[in-house]
């Protein structure tokens, strides 16, 4: 999977857990909501595993904090909320 490929670069070159966050929120703001069908499930499903990792990766004091949402939601490009622990 290609985000998989795309996670596992950022986790080898961010090696900060502030650089990973950031990274994970970029790759999730990158992913399509207009589009095909096709492209759509496909942005779904990108989303849907970049959740997956910050909620097994990103717990406790390393997990996103209510002002690092707040900030990064005030700057996406998507329509949707990052909100990825709800």
């Amino acid at each position: 999977m290609l985000m998989q490929r795309n996670i596992d670069r950022l986790w080898a070159s961010a090696t900060t857990v502030a650089a990973r966050k950031a990274g994970l929120f970029e790759l999730w703001d990158d992913c399509a909501e207009t589009g095909s069908d096709e492209l759509l499930a496909g942005s779904a499903a990108a989303r849907a595993f970049v959740i997956g990792i910050i909620r097994a990766r990103l717990r406790g004091s390393d997990a996103y904090t209510a002002d690092e949402l707040a900030q990064l939601n005030a700057r996406r490009r998507s329509k949707a909320v990052f909100a990825p622990y709800e």
